[in-house]
């Protein structure tokens, strides 16, 4: 056990608590195939770390990383597809959290510490997944990005700072997460079993090789 007065654990989402990939991948090759017929993409292969490099951002950031130069209507259904293709695989079973994860948050809950979902999503996305797997009787404050007009998730802690207990602890894959968590003075969790790169979680107080791991520490 760490000595804190960490009452407050914020957490990440997708790449974290939730194995995103088992519904992010058929999204966005549903997305790229509307792009190909388009006249917009060429036929390529992608891999599973091709794809997982857009995890983690707000929408607005994951298509300047993939083109920059995308026409906004083309891009804004493009996003949409992502999105509703998303939720149907939710619909239709296909969301998985990753082993353990909720028992975690029920396991902080029980001792004490306040919960904070803090995610680069859209509303519907948190709202689909609150209902799904119930994060609503663990989590005391849930924010999306979308919520905050796409803030950063430094500025979104910072302003949730003062009615948050004690110390905080951030837990994430990204970099994102690093960064709100050094900027709000945070105990910072790096998981290198997500979908960040070793270097953005390379100054992460802690690494966890799974989300389990954070009960020895908290």
């Amino acid at each position: 056990m760490l000595k804190h007065n960490i009452q407050t654990v914020v957490f990440d989402y997708d790449g974290t608590l939730h194995d995103t990939m088992q519904l992010y991948k058929p999204a966005f090759m549903k997305a790229y195939e509307y792009l190909k017929a388009e006249g917009i993409e060429q036929e390529q292969t992608f891999t599973d770390a091709d794809i997982s490099k857009y995890l983690g951002y707000t929408a607005q950031e994951m298509w300047d990383l993939y083109d920059p130069n995308l026409d906004p209507r083309i891009r804004d259904t493009a996003s949409q597809l992502i999105t509703q293709t998303m939720v149907e695989g939710m619909q239709k079973g296909q969301a998985r959290l990753f082993e353990g994860a909720f028992d975690v948050l029920k396991t902080l809950k029980e001792r004490g510490f306040t919960l904070v979902f803090l995610s680069n999503c859209k509303h519907n996305y948190m709202a689909a997944h609150t209902a799904l797997f119930q994060l609503d009787t663990v989590f005391d404050v849930m924010v999306c990005s979308e919520d905050r007009q796409g803030a950063p998730k430094r500025d979104i802690l910072k302003s949730l700072r003062a009615d948050l207990p004690g110390d905080l602890a951030v837990v994430g894959d990204r970099h994102h997460d690093m960064d709100a968590g050094k900027a709000n003075g945070a105990l910072t969790f790096g998981c290198v079993y997500g979908y960040g790169q070793d270097s953005e979680l390379a100054e992460a107080d802690i690494h966890l090789h799974s989300i389990q791991d954070l009960l020895q520490y908290l």
